[in-house]
């Protein structure tokens, strides 16, 4: 960062959940206040005007009492992948995906710009393939842990899993999910524990 400074972030609570790197520096998420939020910061730390609101910008999981932006991830088009967790007020809690534009406006190519709805109650792993397809790891605390795998539009791959529904589940006699990749001929990797055991899977594309 310039000089060393400091960035001060919105006067709030604030609790930072991710970050990636983008060409012209890196995007931050996390919860602010009860709502999630992104933050886009250039190469010396300085919020970007470009981004948002000065630089930042608030999600909701509409319906839901708290919100969270868990994961991001940045496409070739320089757009943000972005999984949004939402507390519900009898403590349910859900996952959901959406994408926005360079500038941080919703975009509307990622399913008509509505959330992706997603299983599980944690999101984990976010990646993307050479093709774009994007696959989000969570632990659904009932079911155990599940891959899912969408098309860059959004829509769920149905070429991936055996169910013909885009997912893939691994149970917790294995592991508990902790992170997601790919390598570059497509196969998807993932890690996770086991009490003190570490744990790597790969799956075919």
């Amino acid at each position: 960062m310039k000089g060393g400074r400091l960035t001060f972030l919105p006067d709030a609570f604030v609790m930072i959940s991710s970050m990636t790197l983008a060409d012209s520096g890196f995007y931050i998420g996390g919860g602010y206040g009860d709502d999630g939020f992104v933050g886009r910061c250039d190469r010396d730390g300085l919020p970007d005007a470009t981004f948002g609101d000065a630089g930042f910008l608030t999600l909701r999981f509409q319906g839901f009492r708290y919100s969270d932006c868990r994961r991001l991830s940045v496409t070739r088009e320089r757009k943000l992948l972005v999984v949004l967790l939402g507390v519900g007020t009898s403590g349910q809690v859900e996952c959901a995906i959406v994408r926005l534009n360079d500038d941080g406006s919703t975009d509307l190519g990622f399913n008509r710009g509505q959330p992706v709805s997603l299983p599980g109650q944690l999101a984990e792993g976010l990646a993307q393939d050479s093709a774009g397809r994007i696959v989000v790891g969570l632990v659904d605390l009932q079911q155990g842990n599940v891959l899912v795998r969408l098309h860059p539009n959004g829509m769920r791959d149905t070429s991936f899993g055996a169910e013909g529904n885009g997912e893939v589940r691994v149970p917790f006699a294995l592991f508990r999910l902790k992170d997601t990749g790919i390598q570059t001929d497509g196969r998807i990797v993932a890690s996770g524990e086991r009490g003190s055991i570490t744990t790597l899977i790969r799956l075919l594309p």
